[in-house]
């Protein structure tokens, strides 16, 4: 996820690029990282901890025949929430794997990073990848963006496509 207002750590990457399986990474802490907030009723008197990074978006792994795609696929990172995470990192994308043998479609797969919260940085890009055996009808947007912020952009993640008999080299 995206560095958190207080410290200069940044996260590594992790996960294959070919086959990615993993959740994406929380964001940086923010200000008042730990400190209980006693919600109101605005807030459904949610009892609240402070300073934390957006969460990290979802995997998904698909294996099938055939896939038809015309909606979204999304396991995108967070944004820090708005009242309770000052200065907080957004959270980093997570992965899309489809293995299939015919994929058609005019959709979307989206592994984008959440924007960070003013001196949070954004969370980075998520993995996606597809192979298939046919790609013909292949219409679908991919897109793994990084986060956006006002102190360090998340950087991009990665887009996989294989057909069949092409190496990976």
């Amino acid at each position: 996820g995206g560095r958190g207002g207080g410290t200069d750590i940044v996260g590594q990457s992790y996960d294959s690029l070919y086959s990615p399986v993993l959740y994406g990474s929380p964001g940086g802490y923010g200000a008042n990282h730990g400190t209980l907030y006693f919600g109101d009723e605005d807030n459904e008197n949610l009892v609240v901890v402070q300073g934390l990074g957006g969460r990290g978006g979802g995997a998904i792994h698909i294996e099938a025949f055939h896939v038809e795609l015309d909606g979204k696929i999304t396991v995108d990172g967070e944004v820090p929430h708005a009242t309770y995470q000052s200065v907080a990192g957004g959270g980093s994308g997570g992965s899309i794997l489809i293995d299939c043998d015919i994929i058609a479609g005019h959709g979307g797969i989206y592994a984008l990073g959440g924007s960070g919260d003013s001196n949070g940085g954004g969370g980075s890009g998520g993995r996606i990848s597809v192979q298939c055996d046919d790609m013909n009808k292949f219409n679908i947007t991919t897109k793994a963006y990084g986060g956006a912020s006002s102190r360090e952009s998340g950087g991009a993640g990665t887009i996989y496509l294989q057909t069949a008999n092409a190496t990976t080299g």
